[in-house]
């Protein structure tokens, strides 16, 4: 003869459990809600374990999402990041040359400041553009589709909304933070 099985406690997954263990999970709290002799206590603790479970399965599929696009645009971001690097302390360099010359103009300061402020954004960009989304690369041997210059835009808008990554010191400049 079988043993009666006893109910048992709702026991709950791992915060880094895969899809498919909270997916399993899922299921066999689904299995038990359909039985018809539930008290009403088990029910209600098993569906909002259920509705957690539902939560926990968004967030890893997220992150598995995150894992994959890092994982694939690891290399391009590497290079991008040290060209950025570096197009940022050559800027920086010139800035400095121009603003110590005792002959520069005006005109000579302000485009050097401006070529510095648009390698740091180029470099912001690379350092903060979201891990959950397809990478788009800056520096391409072709010319941008109009598609990817206004989704270059629209992440560029984002990242100047966003404060300074929390690695940087805020008050150094940045070609002194990071040398390549």
């Amino acid at each position: 003869m079988a043993k009666a099985r006893k109910p048992t406690e709702i026991q709950t997954v791992g915060a880094s459990a895969g899809t498919s263990k909270i997916k399993k999970k899922m299921r066999d709290l689904e299995r038990l809600l359909r039985k018809p002799d539930l008290d009403a206590n088990k029910k209600v603790e098993t569906e909002r374990a259920l509705s957690a479970l539902k939560g926990d399965l968004e967030t890893a599929e997220a992150n598995n999402k995150q894992k994959t696009l890092a994982k694939k645009y690891h290399m391009v971001r590497f290079f991008e990041r040290k060209k950025a690097i570096r197009r940022l302390n050559q800027a920086a360099k010139k800035l400095h040359e121009v603003q110590t010359q005792t002959d520069a103009s005006p005109e000579d300061i302000r485009a050097a400041q401006k070529n510095f402020n648009k390698r740091e954004a180029e470099y912001y960009y690379v350092v903060t553009f979201p891990m959950n989304k397809k990478y788009v690369a800056l520096f391409i041997s072709e010319e941008h589709t109009e598609l990817h210059k206004q989704y270059l835009s629209q992440i560029k808008q984002q990242i100047k909304d966003k404060t300074l990554p929390s690695g940087l010191d805020a008050g150094k400049p940045l070609a002194l933070q990071y040398r390549a």
